[in-house]
């Protein structure tokens, strides 16, 4: 089955970001600012409050800075699953 869209939205089932936030994702893809853009659950200060187990802190500074110097990027979460893509993205 192929989804035909003009933006592509890309969300985690467990409620770790807030739906109505989509909208302010989508406003740089709409405007053809950009062709991905990725939540944030850090800036915040909730995330860490919530989850406090062993597997949440895995995005040490130091890969979090090498994955950002590697890829020229500047993501607060790089392990994000709240990501909104435009369709030449996804398509390509």
């Amino acid at each position: 089955m192929e989804i035909d869209a003009d933006v592509y939205v890309l969300a985690d089932a467990d409620m770790t970001y807030p739906a109505d936030r989509v909208h302010d994702l989508m406003q740089p893809i709409l405007a053809g600012e950009a062709d991905m853009t990725v939540g944030d659950r850090h800036s915040g200060g909730h995330y860490a409050q919530e989850n406090d187990g062993l597997c949440t802190g895995s995005e040490t500074p130091l890969y979090k800075g090498w994955f950002n110097r590697f890829f020229n990027a500047k993501l607060a979460d790089i392990m994000s699953g709240y990501r909104v893509f435009n369709r030449r993205f996804v398509k390509s």
